[in-house]
């Protein structure tokens, strides 16, 4: 693999980091790779390697200073590992808006044609094994060009080489046209409605202004208007799960958009039985477990070397650590985490352990535009929230950095702006709040919970706030904000739901608690959270000047200008819509039995520790 710099300007601060990367060497155009195998393999311009042994690294304790090795070791042939998932998955298609969670990533990683990735140092780096070389952005055409072999593995053992028309049908799917895709009936709130046949694109960001996809022999071409600004075009296409012909012998007809809306459909409700990566899957049961094993026709260096590696979902936190005990599941990587699970931890001599955060992780509440509808209320409310003592009563001595941006971490030195703070936002501040409510006509906001009433004396309605039932975290934190908002008369009701993308696509709720899991990428994070005609904005924000920013910013020629637009649009989104309230980044935990070698976390990935599946191995005997 080869790499690119980080487009984020800072470093993160990091306990658990990643493994395998390879980065330009001297003149001679030699490249450098650390491998699973506890080996250093260097090839030369000329072609010729040569390797040599390195050190085993065991454990999780030295990925703060040598975060591509951390944890590496040689593997012994054989074995089975099962790995947590804490949360259910809506569905097998990553593309649409109810799919598109870091739980589907995670339940699908290890099957996918990778082209590139965020690796755990913060870098993006190309796939070799797929490509014969790295990508171009010249003229407005981004260019693929893929090795020879590379192909996917069906159900039957055979073979279908990857192909252009796997690239037009992810097109088509991402697109959000109606002359590619049926798009599918949406209710009045844009979600979508039960039954409905469409693609239901969770972002169409940069896939909407493509032209065109051509070939070339092994080349693969998305043309862009002449012109084009795309600051971030490396990370334009990470992969492909989803293969054409697999489509076509559903009996799909791919070359309309009646065929890719229900190829679409298709591909979210049936599991994957071909594969393009290191591992394939032997069987699966939606939101609860996915069992690979190694995929027989894998045309990458790295080999698999266990038997099956299991993916389990386990929503219930108290048993996570028992079961580890056990050895019924050897490590996860959670969404969330309790100061009770490091104080067990601290007792485990058989585990490895790590805690550390990259920013592209953060949780945050946001606020239904359409059942909130006054920007007054929305302040107070976002106001009266209290950051520092709902931290505290959450996590107690551990203390995830404060999140006042949406897009940029507070420890980015050259793009964050405080967007939360300036407002009095999450301050806890009640006289401040009430004030708000004062000015905009409100009264009985000293009067308890249920007490407010709205300027035409109207009492104003609970609000509803909604979580995920099995995150303890923010279930916390709903709790506490009852308490916080019947300091200004409000009431809140507790929705708690069983599956966090029903709830988001739902009109059930008032206010939510969700994280968003990303990568150092941000000029479309804007434009997919706050862009009036996304998926994601589940809230339903809805301003011509927001999105006039969140557009520009994916037109702009530098990081720089496009962060500017981002902070230009965040003024809006928070000082005058009062639509979200960024709470801290999240603090990610992992844990593995020290039986292991090659796990760690990725915090600059939503597959988190899965994220080199092919080097996972037990550790070979001394």
């Amino acid at each position: 693999m080869k790499s690119k710099n980080r487009s984020w300007r800072w470093l993160a601060a990091v306990v658990v980091l990643g493994l395998l990367v390879a980065a330009c060497g001297g003149s001679s155009g030699d490249t450098t790779s650390t491998t699973a195998g506890g080996q250093t393999t260097t090839t030369s311009g000329d072609g010729g390697t040569t390797t040599t042994q390195v050190a085993a690294n065991p454990g999780l304790e030295g990925c703060s200073t040598d975060p591509l090795n951390c944890n590496s070791g040689p593997r012994q042939d054989g074995g089975d590992v099962i790995y947590l998932i804490n949360q259910t998955w809506d569905g097998w298609n990553l593309n649409r808006v109810e799919g598109n969670s870091v739980y589907t990533v995670q339940a699908l990683e290890g099957m996918q044609v990778v082209i590139g990735q965020y690796m755990p140092d913060g870098n993006w780096v190309w796939n070799m094994d797929v490509l014969a070389s790295e990508p171009t952005f010249e003229n407005g055409v981004i260019t693929y060009e893929l090795k020879d072999g590379v192909v996917w593995s069906n159900a039957d053992g055979s073979t279908t080489p990857v192909s252009l028309d796997d690239f037009i049908l992810q097109w088509k799917f991402l697109s959000g046209k109606p002359e590619h895709c049926n798009q599918g009936e949406t209710d009045d709130a844009g979600n979508p409605v039960e039954g409905s046949i469409g693609c239901f694109p969770a972002s169409t960001a940069r896939y909407e202004d493509v032209v065109d996809v051509t070939g070339d022999g092994n080349k693969v071409m998305f043309h862009f208007p002449e012109g084009y600004k795309y600051a971030e075009w490396h990370a334009f296409f990470g992969g492909l799960y989803y293969p054409a012909h697999i489509a076509r012998e559903q009996g799909f007809d791919i070359d309309t958009p009646e065929g890719v809306a229900q190829a679409s459909d298709w591909f979210n409700k049936n599991v994957p039985t071909w594969s393009g990566g290191p591992y394939i899957i032997e069987n699966a049961t939606l939101a609860e477990r996915v069992v690979m094993v190694p995929n027989p026709n894998w045309y990458g260096s790295e080999k698999p070397t266990l038997d099956t590696v299991t993916k389990e979902m386990i929503s219930d936190n108290q048993s996570w650590l028992p079961a580890l005990a056990n050895r019924e599941i050897n490590g996860g990587s959670p969404a969330s985490f309790t100061p009770d699970h490091i104080q067990q931890l601290q007792g485990m001599n058989d585990v490895y352990w790590g805690l550390g955060s990259g920013g592209a992780v953060w949780e945050h509440v946001d606020v239904n535009l359409t059942t909130l509808s006054d920007p007054a209320l929305r302040k107070a409310i976002l106001t009266a929230i209290d950051r520092a003592d709902a931290r505290t009563r959450i996590f107690g001595d551990i203390n995830p950095q404060y999140r006042n941006n949406p897009i940029f971490p507070m420890n980015d030195p050259n793009f964050y702006e405080d967007h939360v703070e300036k407002y009095g936002y999450g301050s806890g501040d009640v006289e401040a709040a009430r004030q708000i409510l004062a000015d905009a006509g409100y009264t009985g906001y000293d009067g308890g919970a249920g007490a407010l009433k709205a300027p035409d004396g109207s009492t104003v309605p609970a609000v509803r706030f909604g979580f995920l039932a099995s995150n303890t975290n923010r279930a916390r934190f709903a709790e506490l904000t009852q308490s916080y908002l019947a300091e200004i008369g409000i009431q809140v009701e507790l929705v708690a739901a069983e599956n966090l993308g029903a709830l988001l696509v739902s009109p059930d709720w008032d206010l939510v608690i969700f994280g968003w899991s990303g990568s150092p990428l941000f000029t479309s994070s804007a434009n997919q959270f706050y862009n009036s005609a996304s998926g994601s904005n589940f809230g339903h924000l809805s301003n011509e000047q927001v999105d006039e920013l969140v557009q520009a910013v994916l037109e702009a020629e530098t990081l720089e200008e496009a962060a500017d637009l981002v902070n230009q649009a965040m003024a809006i989104v928070l000082g005058e819509e009062a639509y979200t309230l960024p709470l801290w980044d999240t603090m990610n935990l992992t844990f593995v039995g020290t039986e292991l070698v090659n796990i760690r976390d990725n915090h600059f990935d939503s597959t988190r520790a899965y994220y080199n599946l092919a080097q996972w191995g037990l550790a070979a005997a001394n």
